[in-house]
């Protein structure tokens, strides 16, 4: 069951993760530039299709914008977790494939501290948004169990402790509306 929120979680996820990255990494490059590190414009240029392919590739292999992780705000944080790491290895190991003595270790160093930074942000406002959408705007869909007995007990009680659902009651006998 995908509503609207789901649906615009995760193309907006993606879409700020990518500009995010991109931005991050062009930062780094300034920041390391200001401290008097060289780094060649072409071949940053050059590194950054193969870092944002990478990052698309984990966040796949992750599923980081899925709807099954876009329901629970801990699979976010633990596919964001996974992904970010995973692309520092298989990053760092495309830059000692390449045998590249120009690539600036400095900016490595700088990028995925920001990385790591910008993301546990984004992810902390991204928490507070969907709070604040979801108490504000009442956007849980409502819901109400046909039928008071056994099994409709036990699905009330699942779908009560269901973050984005609205529980109403039982319909029918001795229900509650």
């Amino acid at each position: 069951m995908q509503t609207r929120y789901l649906y615009l979680l995760k193309y907006t996820l993606a879409i700020t993760d990518v500009i995010l990255l991109n931005f991050i990494y062009y930062f780094a490059y300034n920041i390391t530039n200001y401290l008097g590190k060289d780094v060649d414009f072409e071949l940053l240029q050059h590194q950054i299709i193969i870092c944002n392919l990478i990052w698309l590739f984990n966040a796949s292999i992750f599923g980081l914008y899925t709807e099954y992780t876009s329901r629970k705000i801990e699979r976010i944080y633990r596919a964001t977790f996974k992904s970010i790491l995973a692309h520092f290895v298989l990053f760092s190991m495309v830059l000692l494939l390449q045998n590249d003595q120009d690539f600036s270790r400095t900016l490595m160093l700088i990028f995925y501290l920001l990385l790591v930074f910008f993301f546990v942000v984004n992810r902390f406002i991204g928490t507070g948004v969907q709070f604040i959408l979801m108490k504000r705007f009442n956007a849980k869909k409502k819901v109400a169990v046909l039928g008071f007995n056994p099994t409709g007990n036990r699905l009330g009680e699942y779908l009560q402790n269901q973050r984005n659902i609205d529980f109403y009651g039982f319909l029918g006998q001795h229900g509650q509306l």
